[in-house]
């Protein structure tokens, strides 16, 4: 570690004494994937309590996850009967991790969870069965995190050296199903499709796997479609910040996205607009100048030339060969 000072998480990870940190160095990853939203009412899954058999055992990082999320309600889950002194936002449920109408309950009982971790038996089936049942029915904006996904590679948990049927083949299909777009754009097709629209990110660190949960639904660079809900959003939200605090930087934005977009008139004026409010900017000149001759505006082209002349004459040439390009 290049600086000594630890993160509140994993303060608190020592402090109650959970392997997440010292055994391992999961906390930090949690932290930095987690922080900002540590003070909602988060509903958060743990599967795996520790301690194995013994009823009186186990249970801290449980109490790490309450006492890092104060505002949160934390369920365990544990093959083996638990009896814990816990704080009150904490409970137990006895079960197995592959028992999927059990998990299913929990989620629709006690969910949509926002945090689920599984650190249960670490076994490669297990693994991906608890996944199969649980990462669709996380919450929006949620993570599922699978810990010691090093037993992959580990005969004695069903794993091999390739790592071939285990969760790190199966998130590396959910990461070319997520990417679905850009390679049917090519006119591929990625191995799996499945729950592609449902991942936003997928966070490989050391041993652990942080999945983000979210709409995938942004259009393709290579098949831009302005009727994604997408490409909606973010234009909305890219207007409410125009509105709020103009800027050459967001105008610029708007035209790249219209003419993305297929909106290559209302692009133009858009950079127009943007050319009289920021006489210097280079760039919109040139986004300009690129959709003029898209739009075969010759005169427009002309003038365009002429101002580009004038901002940059010694890089005009190859601006304008870049735009064109682009």
């Amino acid at each position: 570690m290049t600086d000594a000072r630890l993160d509140p998480l994993s303060r608190i990870a020592i402090a109650c004494g959970t392997d997440k940190w010292g055994a391992h160095l999961y906390t930090q990853d949690y932290h930095r994937m987690l922080n900002h939203r540590c003070l909602e009412p988060l509903k958060i899954l743990e599967i795996g309590v520790g301690g194995y058999k013994g009823r009186l055992v186990g249970g801290r990082s449980l109490r790490m996850w309450a006492t890092y999320f104060p505002n949160a309600t934390v369920t365990g889950l544990d093959i083996h009967e638990k009896q814990l002194d816990l704080p009150e936002r904490v409970s137990i449920v006895q079960g197995s991790q592959t028992d999927v109408e059990l998990l299913r309950r929990l989620s629709q009982e006690r969910g949509p969870f926002d945090l689920v971790i599984d650190d249960g038996s670490h076994v490669v089936g297990h693994v991906l069965t608890t996944f199969e049942a649980l990462f669709p029915l996380v919450a929006p904006d949620g993570i599922y995190a699978i810990e010691d996904v090093q037993t992959a590679y580990w005969p004695s948990y069903g794993g091999s050296p390739s790592g071939n049927g285990t969760i790190m083949s199966r998130v590396g299909s959910l990461i070319r199903a997520m990417h679905a777009d850009e390679v049917t754009a090519m006119d591929g097709v990625p191995l799996d499709l499945k729950w592609g629209d449902l991942v936003t990110g997928v966070h490989f660190f050391r041993n652990v796997i942080l999945i983000q949960r979210g709409v995938n639904d942004y259009p393709s660079n290579a098949m831009f479609d302005p009727k994604r809900k997408g490409f909606k959003a973010a234009m909305k939200l890219l207007e409410a910040e125009l509105a709020a605090a103009p800027s050459e930087g967001a105008t610029l934005i708007r035209a790249h996205m219209l003419q993305m977009s297929g909106a290559r008139a209302q692009a133009l004026g858009v950079a127009t607009a943007g050319i009289s409010r920021y006489p210097q900017s280079i760039d919109l000149v040139i986004t300009a100048l690129q959709l003029a001759k898209e739009l075969g505006r010759q005169s427009e082209v002309r003038l365009l030339r002429g101002r580009l002349e004038q901002l940059a004459p010694e890089d005009r040439m190859d601006a304008e060969a870049e735009s064109a390009g682009a």
